[in-house]
């Protein structure tokens, strides 16, 4: 039987805010019908009622209606609802963590390591295609997420999610597609931390473990810097071979353990 992703769009009073329900039905109809039933707490006629392209809950409380529904392909089941069900077991208590680490930032300190967290999630979805759904859903890759979410909201001041420019967007968006976006409007936001300078890298400066990624912010949060221009040329300390290749590197692509400081580099720019 197929299986279809549908994002439901709840209303509660003034708020509003999305869930993602996996659905295997016979058709894209029944698998919206399922999805917004999935969400009720009382049946149609006792507290539910169908209106307005979707269904009123518990007498009016609540409204539910589908933003998208879409088919997934057979091959990319598994790794769909892995991804959905690592991102329903972040418990509130990595969440809890991940702010305090975040809160003992400074606001530039959180902006470095946001562009550079959402970089690095970037450059592995533009590897070989085995390497990059391999990566997509990841312990790491979804650690990482939720690290570069609340760091985002902490620096925009908003839930970028239920914000109406980024949460439109990435409704609709892929996961590279979301990645380019915040980062882009993240540096839109904050020119003063930007060099002056046509090319722009986001650089670890010293070898890099994402498994012990909290403690690296904890104990090593100047690690991160931006290169311009003028960081990637033989005056600044790299030899002829490397500032070809800083020079030639493709956007969105990164180089782990560069040069005698084992530098991780990512092109952003």
């Amino acid at each position: 039987m197929p299986l279809f992703l549908v994002k439901i769009k709840i209303i509660i009073g003034s708020s509003e805010k999305e869930a993602t329900v996996l659905v295997n039905a016979e058709s894209e109809r029944d698998a919206q019908k399922a999805a917004l039933d999935s969400q009720c707490e009382c049946p149609i006629g006792k507290g539910a009622e169908i209106g307005d392209n979707g269904i009123y809950d518990n007498f009016g409380e609540y409204h539910y209606s589908v933003n998208k529904c879409t088919e997934i392909a057979t091959e990319h089941a598994d790794a769909v609802k892995r991804y959905l069900s690592c991102i329903d077991s972040l418990s509130l208590k990595n969440k809890d963590k991940t702010s305090e680490l975040i809160d003992r930032l400074t606001k530039e300190q959180l902006f470095l390591t946001t562009i550079f967290i959402l970089s690095w999630r970037l450059s592995h979805y533009q590897k070989s295609e085995e390497l990059s759904e391999s990566y997509w859903g990841s312990d790491e890759d979804l650690a990482l997420e939720n690290h570069a979410y609340i760091a985002s909201n902490k620096l925009m001041g908003f839930d970028v999610n239920d914000y109406d420019k980024w949460g439109s967007y990435f409704n609709k968006a892929t996961v590279t597609e979301i990645c380019e976006y915040s980062i882009n409007e993240l540096i839109k936001a904050f020119p003063e931390y930007i060099p002056d300078s046509n090319k722009l890298f986001i650089v670890a400066c010293e070898a890099l473990c994402i498994d012990e990624w909290e403690d690296l912010i904890s104990n090593q949060p100047d690690m991160f810097m931006f290169f311009g221009d003028a960081q990637i040329t033989q005056n600044a300390g790299w030899d002829e071979y490397q500032e070809n290749t800083l020079a030639t590197m493709p956007v969105k692509q990164s180089l782990s353990n560069f040069g005698s400081s084992s530098h991780t580099i990512i092109r952003v720019k």
